[in-house]
């Protein structure tokens, strides 16, 4: 179809560009009528590139259009700002205000960067009767001295000082010293502290009126200005001790030093100890040794253990100063126990100790009817006088004498040497029909008619009562023929009590000069055959 205009071509134009005439309009009308365009005379034809599409309904007339996918290009965008931005082009939403504020500190605005500077300062007429604006004084009308001149009316709060945090690390920082063998790092970045150190020691004065060799194990006497005052450990005298820690070099009388009191002591003679050895606070003076003090006098201290053996560069690692860190020693037969002042103190147990003792006391009956086990029976409730009240009735056979073969056996002394354990003899003794060839006296058992033995057949002695030899003969005691009491024979003595019983035996006579009183319960038997005379 073609839509004719006013041009040479269009049916009865006469002149281009004049206006159309009804009858050419109504002949271009018809021509258009003719030539119409029909729904389905459109189409719709895309490009294949793209996600957009264009659609056409032939039968609505109507056009579809589906926009393109953007999704791709927004994900991919990483906001590279690697390059130079083009800040025109950012609209202002992107541009937030801590974007602006988070670098305010850096910035540095000269006068000429603000426009309106001029008028702010041509409008300031210093009149201060009503309220400022102080955004609107410029810096350099504010002095120093008219902040500080009311610094004191000042309250100002930690969260109001915007590094507030960052000055006092500051401050930490420079306030942090090293020394006395520590090593200290202040990370102001990530606000860290380190301590590096293979020792920690103390400053000491020595005012003991001698010097103190390098390695004494001190202890603490008091304090002197800044240092504490240090005198050899002794571990005899509890006064002197715990040892605090090692002396790093030898301090003069009225010198200063320092004392390890935990780590590693380096450059010392170790060479008579072993790598490995425990060392213990001396009961000598200042001294180390490997053998715990003993007795309750000497406190152990178990101070540190040797690194290194050299005689000179040798090292002991202190480990246990400041204390008497071990059970202390305890004489025998003593204990542990506390007293009136709720501390301990040690002695022996006595009755008071046991609060109870009286109910275990009152409890024992003691009673022996039935058998006793004596295993049971503690020996210190066996006395010697419970032993030996009832010696006399004991009776012991050999075979009760483990070892008595031994002494038997091993018995080899001559007759000299058992009678030189009393009184000494040249003399011979024959054994087995006795025979004593000496010209000095045996000498006989004496007592008196009441000290009599339980009589055996043969015994002999010397009667004091009667002051006269007898003998036992199986029946009776008798006078020994010949024995007298007088120094010569021409008188033979008799006692005029008799206390014993008497039988004069049949065929045997008998004579005594009275008067003879013969004493109750005993008699006096005639047998048959016997003749009696008293004069």
């Amino acid at each position: 179809m073609a839509i004719t205009t006013r041009e040479t071509t269009a049916t009865g134009v006469t002149n281009k560009g004049a206006p159309l005439t009804n009858a050419e309009v109504d002949t271009n009308f018809i021509e258009l009528q003719q030539d119409k365009i029909e729904l389905t005379d459109l189409s719709v034809t895309t490009n294949a590139a793209g996600t957009a599409a264009l659609s056409y309904n032939n039968l609505t007339g109507s056009f579809s259009y589906t926009p393109p996918d953007l999704s791709s290009y927004l994900t991919s965008e990483v906001n590279d700002l690697t390059v130079s931005v083009t800040w025109a082009n950012v609209p202002d939403a992107n541009i937030t205000q801590s974007s602006v504020t988070q670098h305010q500190a850096a910035l540095s605005i000269t006068e000429s960067q603000i426009s309106d500077l001029q008028s702010y300062l041509t409008a300031e007429t210093n009149d201060l009767t009503s309220a400022v604006t102080w955004a609107n004084v410029p810096d350099a009308n504010i002095t120093q001295s008219s902040v500080t001149q009311h610094q004191a009316a000042l309250s100002i709060t930690s969260t109001q000082v915007s590094d507030f945090g960052e000055a006092v690390d500051d401050e930490v920082n420079t306030l942090l010293q090293a020394g006395l063998g520590i090593d200290l790092t202040y990370d102001d970045v990530n606000n860290e502290l380190t301590i590096d150190s293979n020792h920690v020691e103390v400053n000491c004065t020595n005012q003991t009126g001698a010097s103190i060799a390098k390695g004494t194990p001190v202890y603490q006497t008091g304090v002197s200005g800044n240092n504490i005052t240090i005198a050899p450990a002794d571990a005899d005298d509890a006064a002197k001790m715990p040892a605090i820690g090692l002396t790093t070099a030898a301090i003069a009388n009225g010198a200063s030093g320092t004392v390890i009191i935990l780590g590693v002591v380096d450059g010392l003679d170790t060479s008579s100890f072993a790598a490995g050895d425990t060392l213990y606070v001396s009961t000598t003076p200042g001294a180390l040794t490997t053998t715990p003090p003993t007795g309750e006098s000497g406190l152990i201290q178990n101070f540190g253990r040797v690194l290194k053996v050299n005689a000179s560069a040798g090292s002991i690692a202190v480990m246990g100063a400041g204390r008497a860190n071990a059970v202390p020693n305890l004489n025998d037969g003593n204990v542990f126990i506390g007293n009136a002042s709720n501390q301990s103190e040690t002695r022996a147990l006595v009755e008071a100790d046991i609060s109870d003792l009286q109910a275990y006391l009152t409890a024992e009956t003691n009673d022996l009817t039935a058998a006793v086990t004596w295993a049971n029976v503690p020996d210190a409730n066996i006395t010697q006088s419970s032993v030996t009240q009832h010696q006399a009735a004991l009776s012991i056979t050999e075979s009760q004498i483990s070892d008595l073969q031994s002494y038997l056996t091993a018995e080899s002394d001559t007759l000299d040497s058992v009678t030189g354990r009393g009184a000494s003899t040249t003399n011979s003794l024959t054994v087995g029909g006795l025979h004593v060839d000496s010209t000095d006296a045996v000498e006989m058992p004496v007592g008196t008619d009441a000290q009599r033995p339980t009589p055996v057949a043969g015994m002999l002695r010397f009667n004091t009562t009667s002051t006269s030899f007898e003998g036992y003969d199986g029946s009776a005691w008798g006078a020994i023929g010949g024995g007298g009491g007088a120094t010569e024979d021409a008188f033979y003595e008799n006692s005029q009590t008799l206390s014993a019983n008497v039988t004069i035996s049949a065929g045997r006579n008998a004579m005594t000069t009275g008067p003879l009183t013969i004493g109750s319960g005993y008699s006096v038997t005639i047998e048959a055959g016997c003749r009696v005379v008293v004069i």
